[in-house]
C-alpha cells in the first residue's frame, strides 16, 4: 500500500474475480482517492456548515466511483441514467446501506445548493460518514489482495518501472 500526504492508504493494486487488473485502472482509483482525501480535507476545514456538507457528500461519490472502478463496474452504460448509488448497490449488496445513506443526502445537497440551510449535527454526521466510507473502501481494496512489487512500483511512482 501506498500512502497520500495525509497518511491514509491508497490503494496500489486489486486481484480477484471482479477486479480490474490494469495498472491503468488502479492509477485511476488511486487519483480518485486522493481526489477524496483533498475533498475531505476542504470539507474539514470548510467554514460554513453548506460548504462543509457538499465537500463531504462529494468526497463520498469519490470513494463510490474508487470503489466501482476497483470492482470492475463500467462508468457508463448505454441507455437509462443511474446515479453512482444506484449502481454502488446493484453491483455491491454489502454496500446497500451506504449507497442508501449518500442517496439520500444527495436530495440534501440539492436542496443546499438552491439555497437551503443545513445544522452543524446533519454536516458533522456527513463528514464523519464520508470518512467512515472511504476508509470501507480501502478496506475493501485491501481485502481483494496485496500489490504485485511491479505494480506497487509503477502506482507509487505514477509510472510504469522499467523491469
Amino acid at each position: 500500500m501506498a500512502t497520500n500526504v495525509a497518511n491514509r492508504p491508497t490503494l496500489s493494486a486489486s486481484v480477484g474475480p471482479k477486479a480490474s487488473k490494469s495498472a491503468l485502472s488502479q492509477a485511476v482509483v488511486n487519483r480518485t482517492l486522493a481526489s477524496c482525501d483533498s475533498t475531505l480535507a476542504a470539507a474539514a476545514i470548510a467554514v460554513t456548515p453548506a460548504d462543509r456538507f457538499i465537500y463531504a457528500h462529494l468526497a463520498a461519490v469519490r470513494a463510490a466511483g474508487a470503489y466501482l472502478k476497483l470492482i470492475g463496474v463500467p462508468t457508463a452504460n448505454r441507455g437509462a441514467f443511474r446515479s453512482v448509488w444506484e449502481r454502488l448497490a446493484a453491483a455491491s449488496p454489502e454496500m446497500s446501506l451506504w449507497a442508501a445513506y449518500f442517496a439520500a443526502g444527495t436530495k440534501t445537497r440539492i436542496a443546499i445548493e438552491a439555497g437551503e440551510s443545513v445544522s452543524e449535527s446533519d454536516c458533522d454526521e456527513m463528514l464523519g460518514l464520508a470518512e467512515d466510507f472511504r476508509d470501507e473502501v480501502v478496506a475493501a481494496a485491501r481485502a481483494l489482495g496485496p500489490p504485485s512489487r511491479q505494480q506497487l512500483t509503477s502506482l507509487t511512482y505514477g509510472y510504469a518501472s522499467a523491469a
